[in-house]
């Protein structure tokens, strides 16, 4: 079999795993907003477990999306039965009509948009890193896996726990109060970040090492490898406080805002990309990432906080007291 066919065959068995990936964060979701945060937690870890039984018990390539597809049913699976015992058997009983999931629709279309623009972002820069010397493509894609473990769990810790909380000072009309959250815990976030950047920043060539250092990826990549990661690891402050104002802009329901936000990311990405790759060659692609992410971070904070304040003045039961 070729390997065009092959990759065709693991793509159609790959496709229920996107519906089974969208029911369990929609499940995990509704979790989270009855502040039920261990189950969600938890049950990521059925789908590694299970493609790991899966290889084990059959081996190969199909094993490895049989074990992904089988894995991210059961992980859907868990957490529709913690929904149901959160939330009772009526939560699953779809309602398409009145006010509130009209809104629902509306508000998805400009999040779907800014999504699908902020995943261009991985195309351009793969795009732009193919003009660089051979191997900067697949020496940018090890670095930025490296690093996306990092963001993640930072920012699903943070974006999760405390989206309920965001959303109920939005829905209470604290304004003040939001105010001073955000404050809080965006210096939290700095204060975490920070020795984060730096251990990264040291430890990244033994990290990359361990991780990859064997058969043809020789101690040449890992030096390379791990240039890049020093620059990704840069953009973890800047990425955790915009996940963190980006839940909130999503409880003020405002999809449009954070729609013209992704675009003005996505173009300031291929401008610095283009800008950097000179000098840097593909660690500038990485940093184009960090200033990118701090830019996003910014206006979302910008926006914010004058929102916040014309909200406050607005409300005349808050003003008085």
């Amino acid at each position: 079999m070729s390997r065009s066919a092959l990759a065709l065959d693991l793509f159609r068995l790959l496709l229920p795993f996107s519906l089974f990936y969208g029911l369990s964060h929609v499940f995990a979701s509704l979790l989270q907003a009855r502040k039920h945060f261990a189950l969600a937690a938890a049950a990521p870890a059925i789908v590694p477990a299970a493609t790991a039984l899966s290889l084990l018990l059959l081996g190969g390539i199909e094993a490895l999306v049989t074990g992904v597809v089988v894995g991210s049913m059961l992980h859907a699976l868990v957490l529709a039965l913690g929904v149901r015992r959160a939330c009772g058997s009526g939560v699953f009983r779809p309602t398409l009509g009145g006010p509130e999931a009209r809104r629902v629709w509306l508000d998805t279309v400009p999040l779907l948009g800014g999504a699908a623009i902020m995943h261009g972002a991985i195309l351009i820069d793969s795009g732009m890193a193919a003009w660089l010397p051979s191997g900067a493509v697949a020496s940018l894609g090890y670095a930025e896996k490296v690093c996306g473990v990092l963001l993640a769990v930072a920012a699903t810790a943070v974006g999760q726990a405390m989206f309920p909380y965001l959303s109920e000072q939005v829905a209470a009309r604290d304004w003040q109060g939001l105010r001073r959250t955000i404050r809080q815990f965006s210096g939290w976030i700095a204060a975490a970040s920070i020795p984060v950047v730096a251990v990264a920043w040291v430890a990244a060539p033994l990290a990359v090492a361990a991780l990859f250092e064997r058969g043809e990826f020789t101690a040449a990549d890992t030096e390379r490898v791990a240039g890049i990661l020093r620059f990704y690891a840069l953009q973890t402050p800047f990425y955790v406080a915009a996940v963190l104002a980006s839940r909130v802009v999503m409880a003020l329901r405002a999809p449009w805002f954070m729609l013209a936000t992704t675009v003005v990311n996505l173009s300031a990405n291929a401008a610095l990309n283009y800008a950097l790759m000179g000098p840097y060659g593909e660690r500038g692609i990485a940093l184009s990432t960090a200033c990118v992410y701090a830019l996003s971070a910014a206006m979302l904070y910008a926006w914010l906080f004058r929102k916040l304040r014309a909200r406050e003045a607005a409300d005349p039961a808050r003003r008085a007291a």
